[in-house]
């Protein structure tokens, strides 16, 4: 009894246990301890997991897009992981706790792998489209790579270029976000409350600013903000024969679900300023 109570604690150990439903290979287990061959009980050993590891990565292969993230020079990355934690809460991880890049990890459609988890179409097709969102938003901060799958090769980082850091920075005090007005009436309303607005026109040129530091734009849509664009280009035109400053905006940077009012008592369209102010007109406290 006492030999028999050895050999089965000596049996179901953590690697072999998983694998014993198959007959032959619970035989050929058994053979192995019988024998008490070490070397060959670490080879297995060693491939059991080596099976695991690739069995692993197939499936999560099969359910998710991976992409390496480094940050771009100047950009305070931390800052904005915290400000988009919701949208990037689960999607990404630091493979390494001293890396200067992250890992994201975005849900695939039209894996049967979900339909099997009973995961509803409708959620898959909104996790879809917000995945196209969050990509746009990444670009304004990260260096994106193309899409990789995971395999026992090194993750696809670049080592050439100029690359921002991961780490928290001092708070910026340079004013390079311009606020400004988007009215009921605004012809262009609804790009600004889809977050998909790609023009900004400001009817009264601001005076008391300088054009060349503006390099996001604040919309106050309907007196309220919950987000920002980047903006690409800025020049004077006209709307109506009139003169005014246009503002050419592309990546939409959600600052969270909630719409704020800050108009009047606030702030007043026109005005520079900082990216705390601005977290701080939001009511964000990190």
């Amino acid at each position: 009894m006492q030999l028999n109570r050895q050999f089965e604690n000596r049996l179901f150990d953590r690697d072999t246990l998983l694998l014993c439903h198959y007959d032959v290979n619970f035989l050929y287990i058994v053979s192995l301890y019988g024998r008490d061959n070490k070397h060959a009980q670490a080879t297995w050993r060693e491939y059991v997991r080596k099976e695991f590891r690739s069995r692993i990565q197939a499936t999560l292969n099969s359910l998710y897009e991976f992409r390496t993230l480094q940050p771009i020079a100047g950009m305070d990355c931390y800052q904005f992981i915290q400000d988009n934690f919701h949208q990037l809460n689960g999607k990404i991880y630091r493979p390494k706790g001293n890396g200067n890049y992250l890992i994201l990890a975005l849900m695939k459609g039209g894996s049967d792998f979900w339909n099997r988890l009973k995961v509803r179409d409708d959620v898959i097709t909104r996790e879809s489209n917000e995945n196209k969102n969050l990509l746009d938003t990444l670009h304004s901060h990260f260096h994106v790579s193309d899409a990789f799958t995971l395999s026992d090769q090194d993750v696809p980082v670049k080592t050439e270029g100029t690359f921002g850091t991961l780490e928290k920075q001092a708070a910026p005090k340079l004013k390079n976000i311009l606020t400004g007005l988007v009215r009921q009436s605004d012809s262009r309303i609804e790009g600004f409350n889809n977050h998909t607005a790609k023009l900004y026109v400001m009817e009264s040129i601001p005076t008391a600013i300088n054009m060349i530091e503006i390099e996001y734009f604040l919309p106050m849509v309907k007196g309220e903000i919950d987000g920002y664009y980047k903006v690409s280009k800025v020049y004077l035109g006209t709307e109506n024969k009139k003169p005014c400053l246009k503002l050419n905006l592309s990546t939409y940077i959600p600052l969270g679900e909630q719409k704020v009012h800050i108009l009047g008592t606030k702030m007043q369209p026109g005005e520079m300023i900082s990216h705390r102010q601005m977290l701080e007109l939001y009511d964000v406290r990190i």
